[in-house]
């Protein structure tokens, strides 16, 4: 985004760009507010309301942003250059990293909490990364986990979209990642699943792009409500999430303070 973002504005002058920028930068917030306002308010279900957090692949840190917005001092660490760029110029981040968690410069005991959303499946050491994360957790704090469930390819088996998608090496079930968990030194406080049409029935096939224009955003809004409506999956995919069946896992879990 950044280099598109440069290089389709190299004519305009500094007031210019500084207003598309602007413009931008609220359209990503407020698109995904509802999503972060949840993962804040579940967060703060178990006490903590603010402190030190750090967000795990986090993109281009729209995340982090809302989570400073409401008095989050935060942290984020991704892979990619080109995302962390985008954090530190556009969302002005500071405190962003572009490395492995192994080699963050990172201070132990620091973190309040630490989030891993939809990254832990395409991690090759994934009980490693979780000992490390207990050690930049303080007593008491809490690691936020979202992970594919690997109960929701209960019909569709091999077929099942969580295999299909590319990077994932691991995929978890509550009971393993659980006892993963409870060998690194946490205690799992929370679990639930959602999202059950997702991945339940559903063949994977081609991925549904939403439109730039107006009317062709509008259209597609149309078209997904309808689909919604005569899908039995939109009525019925609660009762399998409450049973454990749906496609994302959550997992929160506490540090013992006796590791």
């Amino acid at each position: 985004f950044l280099k598109i973002f440069q290089n389709e504005h190299k004519g305009l002058d500094t007031q210019e760009k500084n207003s598309i920028k602007k413009i931008q930068l609220i359209e990503a917030r407020e698109s995904l507010k509802p999503r972060y306002k949840k993962r804040l308010k579940l967060i703060n279900r178990f006490g903590i309301h603010n402190g030190k957090l750090l967000d795990l692949g986090c993109g281009e840190g729209h995340f982090l942003k809302y989570a400073s917005s409401h008095e989050w001092d935060v942290s984020g660490i991704d892979l990619k250059v080109e995302n962390t760029e985008f954090a530190k110029k556009i969302l002005e981040i500071r405190n962003i990293q572009c490395t492995p968690l192994e080699q963050a410069l990172l201070p132990e005991k620091t973190f309040d909490v630490v989030t891993i959303y939809d990254l832990i499946e395409h991690l090759a050491h994934p009980f490693s990364e979780l000992k490390k994360i207990h050690k930049l957790l303080r007593p008491g704090g809490l690691v936020v986990i979202s992970t594919p469930n690997v109960k929701n390819s209960f019909f569709m088996k091999e077929l099942w979209t969580g295999y299909i998608i590319k990077g994932h090496i691991y995929f978890f079930s509550k009971k393993t990642l659980t006892q993963m968990l409870q060998r690194t030194g946490f205690k799992v406080i929370f679990s639930k699943t959602e999202n059950a049409k997702k991945g339940l029935f559903n063949i994977p096939g081609k991925i549904r792009i939403k439109p730039k224009s107006l009317l062709g955003r509008f259209w597609y809004s149309v078209k997904r409500d309808l689909r919604n409506t005569f899908n039995p999956m939109h009525y019925i995919g609660p009762l399998f999430s409450i049973c454990g069946y749906g496609f994302n896992l959550i997992i929160i879990a506490r540090k013992h303070d006796k590791h």
